[in-house]
């Protein structure tokens, strides 16, 4: 019967660094206070884990990237909205009469003051507007066309009313 000897709990390796390298893994070793080896160690891991403070910075900057881009497209969603409505509203009022003024003034500024409580509510509440949007693709154009052509118009999927 052969001894077997114990598994060692690591394994050598002799890479080949260049000697600036070297003296900058030895001071580094003496200021941590740590082995050479146990630096290597480390740098290892976070190079082969893909953990290191690089790869970390990069995707957060991804994510803050994405976030950026979709304030932008409810920024443009807000404007066009605005504008869409700013041209019916155009449309649909005739000019007034000077005498009919003062009171159309008057009804304005109480209806605005309604207004401005309606959207208090609203934001106080964190029902945002662009929250209703979905932030995900949900459907291709065929599912959006079926879907258009087997529901009902003014059906209740759509409305966030009754909640």
């Amino acid at each position: 019967m052969s001894e077997r000897s114990p598994k060692r709990a690591s394994e050598r390796i002799y890479p080949r660094v260049p000697p600036h390298l070297a003296q900058r893994l030895a001071k580094n070793a003496a200021a941590s206070g740590m082995s050479e080896t146990a630096v290597v160690i480390a740098a290892l891991e976070q190079y082969l884990d893909r953990t290191s403070d690089t790869v970390l910075v990069m995707a957060r900057l991804d994510r803050l990237g994405r976030a950026q881009e979709r304030a932008h497209r409810d920024q443009q969603l807000h404007a066009e909205a605005f504008a869409s409505y700013v041209r019916m509203w155009f449309a649909q009022t005739p000019p007034l009469p000077p005498d009919a003024r003062k009171a159309a003034l008057k009804d304005a500024e109480a209806r605005f003051g309604q207004f401005l409580q309606y959207v208090a509510q609203q934001v106080s509440r964190g029902n945002g507007f662009f929250d209703q949007f979905p932030r995900e693709r949900v459907a291709d154009d065929e599912d959006l066309a079926r879907a258009a052509a087997t529901e009902p118009l003014g059906g209740a999927s759509g409305s966030k009313q009754g909640e």
